[in-house]
Order: C-alpha cells, then sequence, then structure tokens
C-alpha cells in the first residue's frame, strides 16, 4: 500500500477536506526532486483509507 502525503484542511467523524503539499513544501520538509516527482498522487474523489494498520 502507498503512503501519500497530505494535509487535512478540515475533517469531522466522518469525512477530512484534503489538500496536497506543494513542492516547495516538500523540499523544506527534505524530499529531493527525484522523491517528489515518484511519489503517488491522489485524485479528486480517490478513498483513502487512515492507518489501516490501527
Amino acid at each position: 500500500m502507498d503512503k501519500i502525503l497530505v494535509k487535512i484542511l478540515r475533517q469531522n467523524e466522518n469525512y477530512s477536506i484534503l489538500t496536497r503539499y506543494s513542492t516547495e513544501e516538500l523540499k523544506e520538509m527534505g524530499y529531493t526532486s527525484s522523491e517528489i516527482n515518484n511519489m503517488p498522487k491522489i485524485s479528486l474523489y480517490d478513498e483513502i483509507l487512515i492507518s489501516p494498520d490501527g
């Protein structure tokens, strides 16, 4: 299962509104351009499972 970095804008008990990190934010977190380009992307309305092991 792929892990995708996202920011949570708003959430309630059932749903969360997410956005992606900008390339600049990812670089500030220490990711290289190559790593950023190879990261999986999410699409509008993708269903996301949080902490599937927990």
